[in-house]
């Protein structure tokens, strides 16, 4: 092949086929953030989740209790003694397209429905999507275990919430950021290159043919 088709094949490939840059950022519970209650930050490989409530101060609190977590700490709501819900809101210092967690929510009794869990991702203050996930009922205590997940357009916050629930918790959970999209000018100079690769083999053809 000749260098000036190398040069201009290249160029067209990078523009192409460049795949995104993903990363996944886990944020889980430690000993250390027992008694921790919202509002406050936690940062995890550079990404900063900021952690509040309408319940605040302390609405939500990490604590180690092994019915809800055998395994280690969870976020749990401080239940009001009047009986209103919580809802827990998670901001995150770059956008995101996906969330997981493990949640758990605290029922009446064990003859009550499972509640919803649910959560609304926003971009800034627009709503950008929701997901809707139901636990399943644990053999002896009145509360449930599920998981959530949500993938969709970039958000850079989440609110968590279950209106029907008593109480709710979660345990660590995962995000993941958006393909890193090169900026517009990147992409014309890629195209340019490519452009000129191609320009300078077909002339060069054109030379050959005309000696």
């Amino acid at each position: 092949m000749q260098r000036g088709n190398r040069i201009a094949l290249a160029a067209v490939l990078v523009c192409v086929l460049t795949p995104g840059l993903f990363a996944d950022t886990i944020f889980i519970w430690s000993s250390g953030d027992v008694g921790r209650g919202t509002p406050f930050t936690k940062t995890v490989d550079g990404l900063e989740a900021s952690f509040s409530s309408d319940g605040d101060p302390n609405g939500f609190e990490v604590i180690d209790f092994p019915p809800l977590n055998p395994l280690g700490p969870v976020l749990a709501d401080q239940v009001r003694m009047d009986g209103s819900f919580l809802t827990l809101t998670i901001g995150f210092s770059a956008p995101q397209t996906s969330f997981s967690t493990v949640f758990g929510t605290t029922l009446q009794s064990r003859s009550d429905p499972d509640p919803p869990f649910d959560l609304t991702a926003f971009n800034g203050a627009s709503e950008v999507g929701s997901a809707t996930a139901t636990g399943v009922l644990a053999p002896i205590f009145p509360i449930a275990f599920g998981v959530l997940s949500f993938n969709g357009p970039a958000f850079d916050s989440v609110v968590l919430s279950s209106p029907e629930a008593a109480a709710f918790w979660i345990d660590g959970f995962v995000v993941k950021a958006g393909p890193t999209i090169p900026e517009p000018s990147s992409l014309s100079l890629v195209a340019f290159a490519g452009f000129v690769g191609f320009c300078a083999s077909a002339i060069k053809r054109l030379r050959r043919r005309r000696a």
